[in-house]
């Protein structure tokens, strides 16, 4: 099956209901409240990189619910969600810049330019594992400066992600005539996971 963000996304979408995909959208929206609040009751100030990347993450998961509630033919919102991993991604470089003076670009430029490959070649299910990618190349090539305790846990959860992305494209046709579900939401669930974590970790750094 081609992959079609949120198309293909495991959860069937509700015929003429206000709300394509309740569950999934339910979720993230959750999710911007959780990284709200973080931002909001945050006990130490957080510098403006910190607070720029903190609205990067709430934007990301607005433009993420906002997909799963209303669906707009093409890959629009496919691409727009995509395009949140490179906005991300500088927001990381920035607030590690504003930190120790000096970033490392190299794994995210070479993320960066097997993420264009696989866009202009139209690879649509690699393309969002390279979209991660270039989140994840960035930690890496700068992961001297994160602390360990929170690395050991954002990792694992990245790569459970990732597992959990592609059984749900290739077994949702065949989960779906088993018991009609919200399977996505599992993935969501993760991806919430991940980016509290990953705004701890980041916050951590003030």
């Amino acid at each position: 099956m081609e992959y079609n963000f949120p198309f293909t996304t495991c959860e069937k979408p509700l015929s003429g209901s206000f709300v394509a995909q309740p569950v999934s959208a339910a979720i993230n929206f959750f999710g911007c409240a959780c990284l709200i609040g973080i931002l909001l009751f945050e006990k130490k100030p957080l510098t403006t990189p910190t607070v720029f990347f903190i609205l990067s993450l709430i934007a990301f998961n607005l433009a993420h619910a906002f997909s799963h509630t209303y669906h707009i033919k093409g890959r629009i919102q496919s691409r727009v969600i995509h395009a949140f991993t490179y906005i991300i991604a500088f927001m990381i470089l920035l607030v590690v810049y504003t930190k120790t003076g000096s970033v490392n670009i190299a794994l995210v430029s070479l993320a960066v330019t097997i993420d264009i490959f696989m866009l202009i070649y139209d690879y649509t299910t690699l393309s969002v594992i390279s979209g991660i990618f270039i989140v994840v190349a960035t930690i890496i090539g700068n992961i001297d400066v994160f602390p360990t305790e929170y690395l050991m846990i954002l990792f694992p959860v990245t790569l459970i992600g990732i597992a959990y992305f592609l059984i749900e494209l290739r077994f949702c046709d065949a989960a779906m005539k088993i018991a009609v579900l919200p399977y996505h939401a599992i993935g969501e669930i993760i991806t919430l996971i991940f980016l509290i974590i990953f705004a701890k970790m980041i916050i951590s750094l003030e």
